[in-house]
């Protein structure tokens, strides 16, 4: 008798931990990693299926985690990345040096622009949360 209230504890236990888990992903509470390099004056994201674009528009989802790589491939330049709106700014990075950052993107859906501050008419692309 003991026995079948400790599983039917358990199940429920697990059921639960698996709606929340369920809900966290439906809401794109999911972590997501993005690297974003600066070269020839562009950003480029050799991630998306986009991979060639220049300063691609990187759509994200509400309420994700998200970590930024910037990787810096830009011989003899300084670079940096800011999400203008989202109070998120990356350090700056030297030729060869990188930097991260992680934040939790807004639950509200909206548009913004990214760039680097040393270069904003050039490095320039958006980013969306959806």
């Amino acid at each position: 008798m003991k026995r079948i209230g400790l599983l039917s504890v358990l199940m429920i236990v697990v059921v639960s931990a698996t709606g929340v888990v369920l809900a966290s992903i439906a809401q794109g509470a999911v972590s997501r990693e993005i690297t974003i390099v600066a070269k020839n004056m562009v950003f480029s994201v050799p991630s998306l299926e986009t991979s060639g674009e220049v300063n691609p528009t990187i759509t994200v989802k509400r309420g994700q985690r998200v970590t930024i790589t910037l990787r810096n491939d830009d011989a003899g330049m300084l670079h940096d990345l800011v999400i203008e709106g989202l109070d998120v700014r990356l350090e700056v990075v030297s030729c060869g040096e990188t930097t991260r950052l992680t934040f939790t993107v807004p639950r509200e859906p909206g548009e913004y622009v990214y760039l680097c501050s040393f270069h904003p008419r050039r490095m320039r692309g958006v980013f969306i949360v959806e």
